[in-house]
């Protein structure tokens, strides 16, 4: 339902916030700089207000120092980590930051696993399964800021393509700002999310995905319908936050700057976008053992065939990973684009479910109960 939904996203948003990247800002002093003339001297006197002073003869007193050289990036250490070596380490939660010498993020991260055993030993069903959906996200986006931060940490040495420095919480509100969402990349959202749309109708015509047994749903007038899109489209832009930006973290901060490093860019943006459609194929595939579930499934492929259902499935994925990848190249490394087209993109998927009821296999296979 949709409270279980907004649910589950506030609890993701409380677990991203602990990953927030502190940055130290540091200030200069009072006082300012002035070149001697030339010919008299290659230092330069530092000056206090009110002071007066021939020129090429320092103030008595005042302090000189070399001439400011001009600002360079930060010289790469002499043994800088791994970042592949990093993301290894964090297949066990918590353990790439440990590498890093990270020990606050490396708690960050290691806690919602943590939590996620206690609720599943203790028995709190509930509990357990919403920390469950919330450490897979935290998960991934642990992957990729383990391999942000041994790059940065390395001064970004030998890499050709620059990575964002930005934290989560960063991530996190990109959607919510609108010079973000009203640009000319959501039309391009909005086009690729119509051909997921029209791909769905063709190849998987029989097939529901919304739990309307009476009719409810497809009986509802078009002002029922439509209120009840403005609420799944709110409601799908929450809670597919933290789902997007620790998939753009992973797939497009790491996976595709990753290929890029070795491979032109269009070859790393083609190998990503398929990497990324594959990883979402699973998601349609039987996997319930329950017997009544097995036979539903079973009737479902039998009107709509299981390669149909694939096929879309890889359609939807590779073509949204596309766009999604686009986006981060033409933002220069940055996130904060493909994180809002993709929430953007599944809130609409969402959303248009009321008006297609009965007729549509949604590619995300989310299911809602009309409680009217």
């Amino acid at each position: 339902m949709i409270t279980e939904s907004m649910a589950l996203a506030n609890q993701k948003t409380l677990c991203w916030i602990l990953s927030l990247l502190l940055l130290s800002l540091f200030c200069p002093g009072p006082a300012f700089a002035v070149e001697a003339p030339s010919g008299t001297s290659d230092l330069v006197a530092v000056v206090y207000p009110g002071t007066v002073t021939e020129p090429g003869t320092p103030y008595p007193g005042t302090v000189q120092s070399p001439p400011p050289q001009p600002s360079t990036a930060p010289a790469p250490v002499e043994d800088p980590p791994s970042p592949g070596l990093a993301v290894l380490c964090s297949i066990l939660p918590g353990a790439g930051h440990l590498y890093l010498g990270e020990l606050d993020e490396a708690a960050y991260y290691a806690a919602p696993f943590g939590a996620m055993v206690f609720f599943g030993l203790a028995g709190m069903d509930t509990l357990y399964g919403i920390s469950t959906f919330v450490w897979w996200e935290v998960y991934l986006y642990s992957m990729f800021d383990a391999y942000r931060d041994a790059r940065l940490l390395g001064g970004n040495a030998g890499y050709t393509h620059p990575i964002t420095s930005k934290g989560f919480w960063a991530h996190l509100t990109a959607p919510y700002h609108f010079s973000n969402l009203f640009t000319g990349y959501a039309l391009l959202t909005l086009a690729e999310t119509a051909l997921t749309l029209t791909l769905a109708l063709v190849l998987t015509p029989a097939t529901f995905s919304i739990d309307d047994p009476d009719g409810e749903l497809t009986g509802m007038s078009f002002g029922a319908k439509l209120g009840l899109s403005l609420v799944l489209l709110a409601g799908g832009y929450l809670f597919f936050t933290p789902v997007a930006a620790a998939e753009e973290g992973f797939f497009r901060g790491m996976v595709h700057g990753s290929l890029k490093e070795g491979t032109p860019t269009p070859v790393a943006l083609l190998l990503s976008s398929t990497i990324f459609a594959l990883v979402h194929i699973p998601q349609v595939l039987p996997s319930n053992t329950d017997e009544a579930v097995v036979q539903d499934e079973q009737a479902q492929v039998d009107e709509d065939p299981l390669a149909n259902i694939i096929a879309l499935r890889f359609i939807s994925g590779f073509t949204g990973g596309l766009l999604f990848g686009l986006l981060y190249e033409l933002e220069g490394g940055e996130l904060d684009h493909a994180i809002t087209m993709h929430v953007l993109s599944n809130s609409v998927l969402i959303a248009s479910a009321p008006f297609l009821a009965g007729r549509l296999a949604s590619p995300l296979e989310v299911s809602f109960s009309i409680p009217f």
